[in-house]
């Protein structure tokens, strides 16, 4: 009775311990099998990957404007998507002293093939007239022909013709003799009454 109570137990632990073998040998045929079918990257190759992706990103995310104007070097630029007019005059285009950004919104956010033009100041009027009257006047008794053609409406003709009163007649003394050059009439002389003198 005794021998089969122990048969019994030593058959069991030879299942028992047969059991976990085979369990042992599925899990480690499993783990293999599962690793036959994964595919190893290389790290190098997954940094260039990974590289070239956020290149992509980046050139997608890009975008081509046309700055023109008065502005150093106008031409098309290519900015990031979402880059505002001011941040393009900041880093990108030099703008000239003389451009006016009082009718550009610099807030603006830029557009792929949108275009930036840059006007220049306007001259004010009262600045122009200045400019016009800051100019030495001519004497008309002792210019010569070539200095009195520059006055407005003074031909060639007229100025030696003024030359020669001034020969035959002595200086003139007014404006008023001046009538009596052939080719000036009141109209002509007041054109001209504000850029001589005598």
């Amino acid at each position: 009775m005794f021998k089969e109570t122990e048969q019994k137990k030593r058959y069991l632990t030879f299942i028992a311990c047969l059991a976990l073998l085979i369990l042992g040998i599925n899990l480690l045929f499993s783990r293999d099998a599962s690793k036959v079918g994964e595919t190893i990257i290389p790290e190098e190759l997954q940094e260039s990957t990974k590289k070239s992706s956020f290149e992509n990103v980046v050139r997608k995310e890009a975008i081509k404007i046309c700055v023109s104007g008065a502005v150093r070097n106008p031409g098309v630029y290519s900015v990031a998507k979402g880059t505002r007019v001011q941040e393009v005059f900041d880093t990108i285009v030099e703008v000239l002293p003389e451009a006016n950004l009082s009718n550009v919104n610099l807030a603006r956010i830029c557009k792929d093939g949108m275009q930036i033009k840059v006007p220049l100041k306007k001259i004010s009027k009262s600045i122009k007239t200045i400019k016009e009257n800051d100019y030495e006047k001519i004497n008309i008794n002792t210019a010569s022909s070539n200095e009195l053609v520059t006055l407005k409406g003074i031909t060639p003709t007229i100025a030696k013709e003024i030359v020669r009163q001034r020969e035959l007649y002595g200086p003139f003394v007014n404006k008023q003799e001046l009538l009596k050059v052939k080719g000036i009439g009141k109209a002509k002389l007041a054109k001209i009454e504000e850029l001589i003198t005598w």
